[in-house]
Order: C-alpha cells, then structure tokens, then sequence
C-alpha cells in the first residue's frame, strides 16, 4: 500500500506553488522563481492563446481563467493565485507579477490601459506569437550546444576511468616499474598518474570554471564587447539580440512608444543588454531615431544588417512590423550562424577525442618499449 502511495506522489507533475508555499513557510523572501519554473515558456504561450480565444468570446476575464484551470492546460496554482489577486482588486498585468517576465506584464498592461486598439485579447495573441518565437530560438540554442557538451563530458570520463583503471591493471599485470620508464612513456605515466590522483579535484575545477563562463554571460565588463565575437559569447549575443527584437516589436504592436518599450527593457533586462539599451535610450530621448541610436552605440547591437535595414524601413513602415519582421529573419539567420560556431565546437572536441585514443593507443605500446630498453641496457 506504502508503495502504491508513493508510486502516485511520484507519478504527479510537481506543484512548484506547494513547493513556493513550504519555502515562504521556512522563511525565503522571495520564492517567484519557483512560480516561474512550473510556469515555462511553452506553458505561457498555451496559456495566453487559450485565455486570449475565451477573452474573444464575450466571456469575463475570471470566468475565462476557471475555464483555464478546469482545462489543465496550466498549473493549477497559477490560476489559483492570479483568481485570488483579481479578487482582491489588483488588474491582470500587476496580477501576473512574478509569475511571468516583466516585459509581458507590460505588453498587458498596455492593453488593458488601451493603448493596443483590440485591448487586452490583442495583448494575449502579441504574447502568444513573441513567446512561441522565443521557444524556437531557445530550442535551438540548447539543441546546439547539447551535442558538444554530451561530446566533451565523455570525453572527460573516458580520461578518467583510462587513467584510473586501465593503466593501473596494464602496469601490474606487465610488472612495470614505473621508475624505470622514460621519454615518452615517462611523460605519459606522469600525466595519467596526475590524473588518476587528482581527477576530483580537477573536476570541480574544470565545472567551476564552466560555471563562471556561464554566470558571466549576463554580464559587460572591459573586454566582453571583444569576447562577443566569438562563442560562446557570440552564441549568447545572437541569443539575447533575438530576444531583444521581438520584446520591442512586441511592446509597440501594444501600442508601447519606442522610449517608453526602452525603458521597460531596462528595467527588466540583464546587464548586458540594460547597458547596450540603455545607450539606444539616450539617443532616442536625443531625437535620433532607432536605427540611428543603435548606429550611435557602437556596440553593433543587435547587428549591422538589421540597423542598416531598419534606417530604409522606418521612414516607410511601421516600425513595430519591420522588428518583428527583422527578428524573424535574424532568428532563422541566427540558428544556422549558432548552427556554424557550435560545428568548430564540435571538430575541436572531435581532435581532443582523436588525440586521447591515440594517446590511449600507443601509451601501453611505449611503456612496453621503454620497459624492455631499459632491462636489455639500451
């Protein structure tokens, strides 16, 4: 029966609000993280096409999110505190608070304050379609970078179980004397004994040093507008570019102004990108227009050909339409560049692959030359 019972606890999806409940319980400050982890990008978008699709029918907005929560379509604790804080007064942007990004709350709140012509169901489809664009492009990313992460941490296992295993039991059984090797098969002993010895901590070392890389991407300091040129960095500057075109297309279809849409990516961006659009700001708030803000810069954010095309466009079109047009050719032009910088990834860990199963190959062979030259005295 205790099985049983447990098999089903397992068998359920995690209710990240239980979870955020028991930690606010243990005193954490803030724990809207958890909110947003059951409350991803892919469950967003089904959510603000679902609502968006009730909205259209004349139905209220609290009668439309119980229709929301009896379909499953999101986590039940969503629904739960967003009927909770309606109730209480609050509108539906600020209700979101913490449960999405800042951004789409405002492209929300500019609907609900009519600055978007069809109001908040508008605003419900413009978010379905930037969330939907932003999936593929996460997608991609990951997709791209899976391949040679899985390549290189086989690579590692394999240096390790070598140099703890196979070269252990290869001496013993030859009764090798590791002292009495030389050149090359000195050299080689000496590196997988170093391995073999110190692996663990080579490993916390070698993770530690994957995790700063990757905590530094959010972040400018001297040298990063160099470093953007090449990946991973310029995986993550196409990544975030991307992002950043469909955010602004997104805020002014909602009828968000240009210095206004600035502002709120500023407010909610990284700082990376809070310091390339807040340069993009002042020459807005100076009277050039985007695309010779972004010009101005320097930063070549978020490329030369969309600033090039974006100065023919916005004297003949709607700004908001050439960006999301613009994101989505640079998404689709982004994926394969990412595709191409992953690919040199890939031939890097490939030859370090070739060059360790080499070195595996012939490392046996040189300590049994090196063995036999020293007990025949050459």
């Amino acid at each position: 029966m205790e099985k049983k019972r447990i098999s089903s606890i397992m068998s359920k999806e995690i209710d990240f609000g239980t979870l955020a409940d028991l930690f606010r319980g243990l005193g954490l400050p803030d724990v809207s993280w958890l909110y947003r982890i059951g409350f991803g990008i892919e469950r967003r978008q089904e959510f603000y096409k679902d609502l968006a699709s009730i909205l259209r029918s004349g139905i209220r907005l609290e009668e439309g999110l119980k229709e929301v929560k009896a379909s499953k379509s999101v986590p039940d604790y969503i629904v739960r505190i967003l009927l909770d804080r309606i109730r209480r007064g609050r509108p539906f942007s600020k209700a979101m608070e913490g449960l999405v990004p800042g951004m789409e709350r405002m492209v929300l709140q500019a609907g609900e304050r009519g600055e978007s012509e069809a109001g908040v169901e508008e605003s419900l489809l413009i978010l379905a379609d930037t969330v939907g664009s932003m999936k593929k492009g996460q997608a991609a990313v990951i997709k791209s970078v899976a391949y040679p992460f899985s390549l290189f941490l086989g690579v590692i296992g394999f240096v390790v179980f070598y140099a703890r295993t196979v070269i252990p039991k290869f001496i013993a059984g030859h009764m090798l004397d590791p002292s009495k090797l030389h050149g090359n098969a000195f050299l080689m002993f000496e590196v997988f004994d170093l391995v073999k010895n110190y692996w663990l901590p080579g490993l916390f070392l070698m993770f530690g040093g994957i995790g700063g890389l990757i905590f530094s991407m959010p972040y400018d300091f001297p040298g990063r507008k160099w470093l953007d040129r090449f990946p991973p960095w310029s995986i993550y500057r196409l990544w975030v570019g991307t992002q950043f075109l469909f955010s602004m297309s997104a805020l002014m279809r909602a009828g968000v102004p240009v210095l206004q849409s600035l502002n709120i990516l500023i407010k909610y961006s990284n700082p990376w990108l809070t310091k390339r659009v807040r340069v993009i700001k002042t020459g807005v708030a100076r009277g050039a227009g985007l695309s010779k803000a972004m010009e101005k810069t320097g930063y070549h954010f978020p490329d030369d050909r969309i600033i090039s095309r974006l100065r023919i466009r916005e004297n003949h079109a709607d700004v908001s339409e050439a960006l999301r047009e613009f994101s989505r050719d640079w998404q689709e032009r982004g994926d394969n560049l990412i595709s191409s910088q992953t690919k040199i990834l890939n031939v890097v860990l490939i030859l370090v692959v070739a060059g360790l199963l080499t070195l595996a190959g012939i490392g046996p062979y040189a300590f049994e030359v090196s063995s036999g030259q020293t007990m025949t005295g050459f």
